[in-house]
């Protein structure tokens, strides 16, 4: 059994979901510590220097630990130059995303300085674990491509970091299965989950489900997720011009109420323009709705033996045609969901913490 000492700087969403469900089930003796998942740049500039502090007291209370695991939102650099008691253990970094590859938005611009954090983080922990292939080489690409013009650096950063690459896919809890078999409703029943910003594409749904409707085919709409920054003039137009068909329109209020929408629905669907694992996709797949998703980013690998469920990105008609060509399936097989639950996960993370030296 190893001490392991959890840092998560960003302590919300995916991240807060992933470390407390490894936690919940590992076999390993965990400490915790983290921060408010607020301000994520700040958290990616300065938590090394608040837990840091943390990191001392313990220290000074006699507290020790085999291992340090932490997110990339930490800036690892920074923690190991200020926390010398700690140097020597080996320490985990694991990117559920990064700021090279993330897109651009309105409130959010290419930022140099938070990419290099990522970067020698990346170069100074003993592990880099990635949430995906794709994501890993996505990350690799756009480091060696952003590194490669500069004529001061003399080192093979992608080399040295890709060397060190783990890929760890995120999990999901064992309650979102559906244990029984359901035949399709009847009209079907579409779910759209994600955070409402551009980089999710709501509106190539809607512009799916406007085919839907030219052609007489029935569906209920169960339109989740949580408007963020910028209010989308087409989620908008979308509630207005799809009132008959839309079920659920915003924000679930509780997680069993999200795991109860998901088990009686039929297809989810994704938009997204930006994917570096898709956990809402893969505890729907879990539930036992059929996913119908881009051919890109993540999916392929994640979705591996559901090609029949892609579409080509970008293209709102074809992602129609798949729905209504689904709609007829009575032969779909949600077990590829089992590989992502932590009963599963926890015991392959927990064996490569044990081999850690």
């Amino acid at each position: 059994m190893k001490r392991v000492l959890g840092l998560n700087p960003f302590h919300g969403g995916s991240h807060k979901a992933f470390i407390n469900g490894w936690i919940s089930r590992s076999q390993h003796e965990w400490a915790l510590l983290t921060l408010e998942g607020t301000y994520w740049k700040w958290r990616l500039q300065f938590a090394a220097v608040e837990l840091s502090e943390q990191v001392k007291k313990l220290w000074d209370e006699g507290k020790r630990w085999d291992v340090i695991f932490c997110t990339s939102m930490m800036n690892v650099t920074d923690f190991r130059a200020m926390t010398p008691e700690v140097r020597d253990i080996p320490i985990i970094v694991y990117f559920h995303e990064n700021q090279l590859t993330y897109p651009e938005s309105d409130h959010m611009k290419f930022d140099l300085s938070l990419c290099m954090i990522n970067i020698k983080s990346a170069l100074v922990a003993d592990q880099v674990w990635f949430n995906s292939e794709f994501h890993r080489d996505d990350f690799l690409t756009a480091a060696e491509k952003l590194l490669k013009p500069k004529p001061l650096i003399d080192i093979d950063v992608t080399k040295k970091i890709r060397q060190k690459t783990i890929v760890q896919y995120q999990a999901i809890d064992d309650d979102f299965v559906c244990k029984e078999e359901r035949p399709l409703s009847d009209p079907i029943k579409i779910v759209w989950a994600a955070r409402w910003e551009l980089d999710k594409n709501p509106e190539l749904l809607f512009k799916a489900l406007k085919y839907l409707v030219d052609r007489d085919f029935s569906f209920e709409l169960y339109f989740l997720g949580e408007e963020m920054h910028t209010k989308l003039e087409c989620i908008e137009k979308g509630r207005c011009e799809f009132t008959n068909q839309i079920k659920y329109f915003g924000y679930a209020e509780s997680r069993q109420e999200y795991m109860d929408i998901l088990k009686q629905a039929d297809f989810f669907v994704s938009t997204a323009n930006h994917e570096f694992f898709g956990i809402a996709v893969v505890e729907a797949l879990a539930a036992g709705c059929i996913p119908i998703v881009p051919k890109h980013q993540a999916y392929p690998e994640v979705l591996k033996s559901l090609e029949e469920y892609f579409y080509r990105p970008g293209s709102a008609k074809q992602l129609a045609k798949v729905l209504i060509a689904s709609a007829s399936d009575k032969s779909f097989n949600s077990k590829l969901a089992t590989k992502y639950l932590w009963s599963k996960r926890a015991k392959d993370l927990d064996k490569v913490i044990a081999m850690l030296k």
